[in-house]
């Protein structure tokens, strides 16, 4: 057992050298599959694929290699088979030079080539072909101009009610500045018979003022003339009196001195 998992493990070195060898030599050949499934250990791994080596025989029959598939993983074997994304007698004269019988070879071969197969198609499915795209892109066109022609149709009714709005907005503005106008000269008119009308007061009430003023200034005229002759009247009469009383007293002093004299 220990000289079996010695001899699968050399085998299994072997098979990716001659793979990582082959794929140096045949990648420009390769463009259409992903550079992921390139490795060697996703395109044959241990899991997919057992060896059975003996200890006394040194090479192995077809019957050591046998994958573990399923019934519709064999139909899809046989569809994809057909095909072939590389130089298989390269890969197979690689796989010889390492070390493997052209069975073990062709059948690595066979194998690699129908994982290739499958990997193609899983990509092939995210993929579009030219006559198909061009239809995509054709109805892509034309939908987009039916969009257009909606687009232009939708703008051209809004804005014809845009237009009309405006319109109507427009004529309504123009009425509200007409009234405005006839208010505006309404309150002028009214706003300058008022003032004519306080004014004409105030004037009348000026004049007025002004014959009250001068007949007040008049009347205070013949007061103070009136006042002034009351004053040398009462003047005169005061001069009267102080000169009889001074010829009274001039009087007793002169029948007085008579008086003591005799």
């Amino acid at each position: 057992m220990f000289l079996a998992s010695i001899s699968t493990t050399c085998s299994t070195q072997i098979i990716r050298n001659a793979l990582n060898k082959f794929l140096k030599l045949n990648a420009p050949n390769l463009t259409l599959c992903r550079k992921k499934y390139y490795l060697p250990n996703r395109v044959c791994s241990l899991n997919s694929v057992r060896f059975n080596q003996t200890e006394t025989s040194g090479s192995t029959s077809s019957e050591n290699i046998k994958p573990y598939e399923s019934l519709s993983a064999k139909k899809s074997r046989n569809i994809v088979a057909e095909r072939s994304y590389f130089d298989t007698h390269v890969f197979v004269s690689s796989l010889t030079e390492n070390g493997f019988n052209k069975q073990q070879a062709e059948q690595l071969c066979s194998l690699f080539k129908e994982i290739v197969n499958f990997v193609s198609q899983d990509i092939k499915k995210d993929c579009v072909t030219k006559s198909g795209q061009e239809l995509a892109i054709q109805q892509v066109m034309i939908h987009i101009g039916s969009l257009k022609k909606d687009m232009i149709i939708l703008e051209k009714s809004e804005f014809s009610t845009l237009r009309n709005e405006n319109e109507k907005l427009a004529m309504e503005l123009k009425n509200f500045r007409e009234q405005l106008n006839d208010e505006i000269l309404k309150l002028k008119s009214g706003f300058r018979l008022d003032i004519n009308l306080e004014k004409s007061r105030s004037n009348e009430q000026l004049y007025e003022a002004t014959n009250r003023l001068h007949k007040l200034d008049s009347r205070i005229d013949t007061e103070i003339s009136n006042v002034r002759a009351l004053l040398e009247m009462f003047k005169a009469d005061t001069i009267r009196y102080i000169a009889g009383s001074l010829l009274t007293i001039l009087v007793i002093i002169l029948g007085a001195l008579r008086y003591f004299t005799i």
